[in-house]
């Protein structure tokens, strides 16, 4: 026994004797370089990011599809763009959750630049939908649903797709419908979305949803998938919109 108790005093006494031993000071020093046309690049480096950089262009390279106009991504009440990546969510999003959605919505803070006429390249919707967001299906009764047009109402126009809002001048919902229909309080409609609308948005803080499915989709990945489609069918993204959010006379 006093051997035993002998052997667990000179383990315990190890890490004391440790923190004992004088601690070694570091000194860190640092600079500050500005990036620009007179910075030099280390051959080392270069040579090690060079093969990604090569992958990297060549991929945000690719065209897409083209704009056939100066494409400006936060113009309300809408626009062509904006109604581009409504629609784009909507159909890539049935898609991807084997479902007929009733409507997409996004956010216009999301559209992080405007398009220029010409070439759109997967470069330029990376800058465009930078985050990253994922397709979100929701299922929700028509309150939801009509909470939805009194937003966009409110906001004077949001990215949407499948459904028409009309607003009048001081920002009150006039009208609004779903599929060409009066929405239904009583129906469970599906909504695509994105995930971050859906964990921070007004539009769905403190509502009921019945059922929510996140897919591996992003956002930006189901706009390029859609501008592709656009691209082979021969249509070019214009600016106007088409009439889904519009302003009512009093």
């Amino acid at each position: 026994m006093k051997t035993r108790l002998w052997k667990w005093g000179v383990f315990l006494l190890i890490p004391v004797l440790a923190i004992s031993k004088p601690v070694e000071q570091t000194t860190v020093t640092f600079s500050s370089q500005r990036i620009d046309a007179s910075a030099t690049t280390d051959a080392e480096v270069e040579a090690m990011l060079s093969p990604y950089r090569i992958r990297v262009q060549e991929y945000g390279a690719e065209v897409i599809g083209h704009a056939a106009e100066p494409l400006f991504s936060k113009q309300k009440p809408e626009n062509g763009l904006a109604n581009a990546i409504a629609d784009g969510m909507k159909l890539i999003g049935e898609k991807e959750f084997g479902v007929e959605a009733d409507l997409a919505i996004t956010n216009f803070g999301g559209l992080r630049r405007d398009l220029e006429e010409g070439p759109i390249t997967v470069g330029l919707v990376t800058e465009l939908s930078p985050f990253e967001n994922f397709l979100v299906l929701l299922e929700v009764r028509g309150d939801t649903v009509q909470h939805i047009a009194e937003s966009v109402a409110k906001n004077e126009g949001r990215p949407i797709s499948g459904m028409k809002v009309g607003f009048n001048e001081s920002g009150g919902l006039a009208e609004a419908e779903v599929g060409g229909q009066p929405i239904d309080p009583s129906r469970t409609y599906r909504i695509i979305t994105i995930d971050y609308l859906v964990a921070t948005s007004s539009l769905f803080k403190d509502r009921e949803i019945l059922n929510q499915t996140t897919a591996g989709k992003r956002q930006r990945d189901a706009i390029i998938e859609y501008f592709r489609i656009l691209n082979s069918r021969g249509i070019e993204v214009a600016n106007t919109g088409d009439g889904r959010v519009y302003t009512v006379s009093n």
